[in-house]
């Protein structure tokens, strides 16, 4: 049974006040806001958000606010009655309409529990599903990567596929969480973002296809997706009768992500460049595109100790930066020798696995 549901409908249906630990996704990840762009996450009739906009008027409603979640405007918007009204009753209709939603599969979750399969990366569809339930029944998370977790209880357990942080990170990890959106490019729905529920819609969810999203599906990702699922039936087929190692199969693809996030060809870089321009970021200020960026704050002997030490650690900043060379000139990639770096990792994984001892490496990953 396939749930539709978005980040954004999630804060929606399972959150009763901003200021709950589990909103911190908005608070953390975007800390520039502005009040329309903020507003946009909730599915308010156009005339509250016209009155909640006037109420606001001494701010320009499309311009970006640093730190907007502890700003004067966000206090002010929070103070309102008619905002938390707004709020209230928005809440409780999109539960209702989930809830709706939820039993129009006639499946029996409260005996059964519910499992989630979803792409990643820390849970939140989970954490909705689990609250709206009133935290009576079981739900279980498997997703391709774990890159963030909630407070796991014994009836919300996550598993993270490919990669994951919890307990703890390993060398595998850094390498395949290094650039989560290909993923979530590569396995994109064919349908449209959900903005939210309505028990009065045919299929309960209201959703927007951004028109930039949809043509990159159709030119570009529907041919993927289908090569994909080809070569993934094929595997399928030809491990039937095999009793493979995971371990061995965590280093092949480890390899594979570490090679094509350093030694990536041009054409390969020009074809991800065009999926980046077709992401759709459906909460928050709504970004379209991706633009990478290296953090400005990292202390550059710090950095470097890091690597020496620790070189997958630093794999992100490493993948970021040859596609921020690219993006300026196709030629600027050439000045920062991959191939000798790409050759450090091999050499420094091979000596912490084969000549450390297995607990020194287990002990220095956990602390």
């Amino acid at each position: 049974h396939y749930i539709r549901m978005s980040r954004q409908a999630a804060f929606q249906v399972g959150y009763e006040a901003l200021d709950q630990e589990e909103f911190r996704y908005l608070k953390e990840r975007f800390k520039t806001l502005s009040i329309s762009d903020f507003l946009n996450n909730f599915s308010f009739d156009s005339e509250d958000r016209s009155k909640l906009l006037s109420s606001l008027a001494q701010w320009d409603r499309d311009k970006p606010i640093e730190d907007f979640f502890h700003s004067e405007a966000f206090d002010t918007l929070l103070a309102l009655p008619l905002f938390e009204e707004a709020y209230e009753v928005n809440r409780n209709k999109q539960r209702e309409a989930f809830l709706t939603y939820l039993s129009s599969f006639e499946v029996d979750f409260r005996s059964e529990g519910i499992n989630l399969v979803d792409v990643g990366w820390g849970g939140t569809m989970q954490e909705v599903i689990y609250k709206v339930l009133n935290e009576k029944y079981a739900v279980t998370g498997f997703y391709m990567g774990l890159r963030e977790t909630y407070n796991i209880l014994k009836r919300t357990k996550r598993y993270g596929l490919v990669f994951s942080v919890h307990p703890y990170t390993v060398y595998s990890d850094h390498i395949l969480m290094a650039n989560t959106q290909i993923y979530e490019q590569l396995l994109s729905a064919n349908q449209g973002s959900v903005l939210g529920y309505d028990k009065t819609v045919e299929n309960f969810t209201i959703e927007y296809h951004h028109p930039l999203e949809r043509d990159l599906f159709e030119k570009h990702l529907r041919f993927h997706q289908d090569f994909m699922m080809e070569q993934f039936k094929v595997l399928l087929e030809d491990l039937s009768l095999i009793c493979y190692n995971y371990a061995i199969v965590q280093r092949k693809i480890t390899g594979l992500a570490l090679r094509n996030g350093l030694l990536i060809n041009s054409d390969k870089m020009k074809f991800m460049t065009v999926l980046n321009k077709g992401f759709i970021q459906n909460i928050g200020d709504n970004k379209v595109g991706i633009q990478y960026s290296i953090d400005q704050g990292e202390n550059l002997f710090l950095f470097i100790k890091d690597f020496l030490i620790r070189p997958e650690s630093k794999f992100r900043h490493l993948a970021k930066l040859k596609w921020i060379l690219f993006e300026k000139n196709t030629w600027y990639r050439h000045l920062v020798p991959m191939r000798l770096i790409f050759s450090y990792l091999r050499i420094n994984r091979f000596f912490r696995e084969k000549i450390l001892k297995e607990s020194v490496v287990k002990g220095y990953n956990y602390f």
